[in-house]
């Protein structure tokens, strides 16, 4: 009777350790899947789409994605753990021991036209046009 109870309570034990290695598996496969969804449509100009997915992937491993926009690479990374530690110091201290470059040293370009002309492939304005909306959006993006 003892043994048999003994084997009952393994077995439950391994059923639940298995179901959660299974759901955590099937949670990073979704985690992978949304990440390179998401950075196909980027690739092809789907901008909604992407956010969509980064969206996703944010609520499966919100921690990933912060490393992921902190890096501009996946959360798993190569970097040792104290150069990432120290850039942060870094920051939260203001960049007071950074050694900024010679002003001469650095280029100065306006992205804001670049941007600017690009807004007609990213935003689609004979819709907001058609809509109705256009002056509302302009007093909103006006004030």
């Amino acid at each position: 009777m003892k043994r048999a109870l003994v084997l009952t309570a393994l077995l439950a034990i391994a059923a639940v350790g298995g179901a959660l290695a299974y759901r955590s598996a099937a949670r990073d496969r979704s985690y992978r899947v949304l990440i390179a969804s998401g950075e196909a449509a980027l690739a092809s100009g789907e901008t909604l789409a992407a956010v969509e997915d980064f969206s996703g992937a944010i609520a499966i491993r919100p921690d990933a994605m912060l490393a992921w926009l902190r890096r501009g690479a996946p959360a798993r990374t190569s970097k040792p753990r104290y150069r990432i530690e120290a850039a942060n110091a870094l920051i939260a201290d203001g960049n007071r021991d950074v050694k900024m470059q010679e002003p001469s040293a650095v280029d100065v370009y306006d992205f804001r036209d670049e941007y600017v002309s690009d807004l007609a492939n990213v935003i689609d304005l004979p819709a907001i046009a058609r809509s109705g909306l256009e002056d509302a959006l302009r007093r909103a993006l006006l004030t």
